[in-house]
């Protein structure tokens, strides 16, 4: 019997926007690990700024949990709409991210349009994930 595989979860802040267009419209701009204790304590500075709990779920992809109680009803209402969460842009994962997660050098998210669906206390996105210089096509 194998044992089962356990999932990697990273306590992160996102700021959301199009890194191609300073960080403006949609999509995830950057991400920054957070230490326990910056995460027990995270506010958010302005409307694009979230905390996450990020892994790699074995289906391949980046799953980030938006944790309800932290954010701002503005940035839920514009960035989470019942139409979906949507990225504009590509965005390079930070190399040392890539590896506690144990994902290839140079993958970032891809374009397109993702459902969004609702915890009991968090909203989550499963993106699809491409490497950079390669296919980072849209995804349907």
């Amino acid at each position: 019997m194998s044992k089962p595989v356990r999932t990697i979860q990273i306590p992160v802040s996102v700021e959301l926007g199009n890194p191609a267009a300073d960080c403006a419209h949609f999509g995830i701009c950057s991400v920054a690990v957070l230490s326990p204790k910056q995460w027990a304590v995270f506010k958010p500075r302005h409307i694009r700024h979230v905390k996450a709990m990020l892994s790699a779920p074995a289906s391949g992809g980046l799953r980030f949990e938006f944790p309800l109680e932290s954010m701002r009803a503005d940035t839920r209402a514009q960035f989470f709409p019942m139409e979906g969460f949507r990225v504009d842009g590509a965005t390079v994962l930070p190399r040392a991210l890539l590896q506690l997660l144990r994902t290839p050098p140079r993958t970032g998210t891809v374009p397109g349009l993702y459902a969004v669906s609702q915890l009991a206390d968090a909203l989550v996105v499963e993106l699809a994930l491409g490497v950079s210089g390669q296919a980072l096509a849209t995804a349907a």
